[in-house]
């Protein structure tokens, strides 16, 4: 009989595609997972195993940011939703909620694990938040309450090897006690890929579309893209730019394309269900990954790098070290080493250049998915631990 996994988020669940990845790797190693996490947005509650609204409402809405220490009544929720479902073990998504979780396993007797996904105290100092979130999402705050805490969870999963060294060296953590559990694509997603792929049009029109999905925010740094798009405008080499989602830059960004007069080369798209993205992606043939660099973005690993490998695109990145460790290991991208508009417009060239190239990354992009990145790694490091527990 499989065991029963207690997912805690401090976050949003609908919106958070990485649980939604945890629970499928669970259904694989025949755990039937719950998750308890903030609703918003959500009046109905359809999906199996899900609760929400865990911080409540009002003070306890306004101060969700605040680490479980701060607000006693999260155990307690914590501890009564576990009994009721006769949880084996608890997966605290990433570190706020770790006090409430760590006391509620050892009331109870279970292992808890902390699967970490980013530096919160580096993404707190690198936002623009208003002055309430400023307040609760205090850097120092954090890294006190992570010293107190991290050391005690029973294993640690990181999203990334660079972020799991990270933990190592400043919470003076075993190497063999942090596991990178990815953000790698599951089964399904490599079937609706293959799916995509093979209802595309392979005789691609002369040109070059890059392709970005995900959050439109200043740090996705697409603005340097744009401009690089400037330069190759200038040469008589024009590109084209799809952008897929939403977020509070889009309307900045929408600016700066109609300064640069390039309205008729950049695509705007509303963002889509999951199931829908590598349909999206597929018209694109060079897939970006273009963070501004920062303590964050060298930790943390973009999920969007895998969506585009798994449909056959070659990345076109900045000089983000796990992204850059990737291609190093595929071979399937190309790297940009500033902000310099210049430097990308000469790796964009490149691209140009060398359609034979763009072929050889784009069929390692996909090789490397189906060989290495993918759901069946985070299978055989999460069964490893829990089931074996």
């Amino acid at each position: 009989m499989g065991k029963s996994a207690g997912i805690v988020y401090y976050g949003s669940y609908p919106e958070n595609r990485g649980i939604r990845q945890l629970r499928d790797v669970l259904e694989r190693l025949e755990c039937k997972s719950f998750v308890l996490a903030r609703q918003t947005g959500r009046t109905d509650v359809s999906e199996a195993g899900v609760s929400y609204a865990m911080h409540g409402d009002g003070v306890g809405e306004k101060f969700r940011y605040l680490p479980g220490p701060v607000q006693p009544f999260w155990q307690n929720r914590i501890l009564h939703w576990a009994v009721e479902h006769s949880l084996d073990f608890l997966m605290v998504r990433e570190t706020p909620l770790s006090g409430a979780c760590l006391a509620v396993g050892r009331q109870l007797g279970i292992p808890v694990y902390l699967d970490i996904r980013e530096n919160l105290a580096a993404m707190y100092r690198a936002g623009e938040q208003r002055l309430l979130a400023r307040l609760a999402k205090n850097s120092f705050f954090v890294k006190l309450l992570e010293r107190r805490y991290v050391s005690q969870f029973d294993a640690i999963f990181s999203v990334s090897d660079e972020l799991g060294d990270w933990v190592s060296r400043t919470y003076h953590i075993p190497e063999q006690k942090i596991h990178t559990l990815g953000n790698y694509p599951s089964r399904r997603s490599i079937e609706l890929a293959d799916a995509a792929c093979a209802s595309t049009r392979q005789d691609r029109e002369q040109g070059l579309t890059l392709v970005h999905a995900g959050y439109v925010q200043r740090n996705r740094g697409l603005q340097d893209i744009v401009t690089a798009m400037r330069i190759l405008n200038t040469e008589g080499r024009p590109l084209h730019l799809k952008i897929l989602g939403e977020g509070d830059y889009l309307s900045a960004l929408r600016t700066l394309v109609d300064q640069h007069d390039l309205n008729s080369q950049v695509q705007f798209v509303r963002a889509v269900p999951p199931d829908r993205i590598y349909s999206e992606l597929v018209s694109g043939d060079v897939g970006v990954c273009s963070y501004l660099l920062n303590e964050q973005a060298h930790l943390t690993m973009p999920g969007k790098l895998f969506e585009y490998m798994t449909v056959g695109l070659p990345i076109l990145t900045s000089a983000r070290r796990p992204v850059v460790r990737i291609i190093g290991e595929c071979e399937n991208g190309l790297i940009y080493p500033s902000r310099n508009a210049e430097e990308i417009a000469k790796v964009l060239r490149y691209f140009l250049d060398h359609p034979d190239e763009r072929i050889r990354m784009a069929n390692n992009s996909r090789l490397a998915v189906r060989e290495r990145f993918n759901e069946d790694r985070n299978v055989q490091v999460l069964g490893r631990i829990v089931m074996d527990e």
